[in-house]
């Protein structure tokens, strides 16, 4: 896996620090899974664009 890293605000840590200690999990994974249920909810929302074509007239 690669690291990426983010700013987040004091409040919403706190937030994932107890839940990943009452899910005993850890952050990382957490973050992974709501990212995971974000990009899929809004991907069946809008259409998947996988290619770009030009045409001209």
């Amino acid at each position: 896996m690669r690291v990426v890293s983010f700013k987040v605000d004091e409040d919403l840590l706190e937030m994932l620090e107890e839940l990943a200690r009452r899910k005993r999990t850890s952050k990382s994974e957490l973050i992974r899974a709501a990212l995971r249920a974000y990009i899929m909810d809004t991907a069946e929302k809008r259409p998947v664009i996988t290619k770009r074509i030009r045409i001209y007239g």
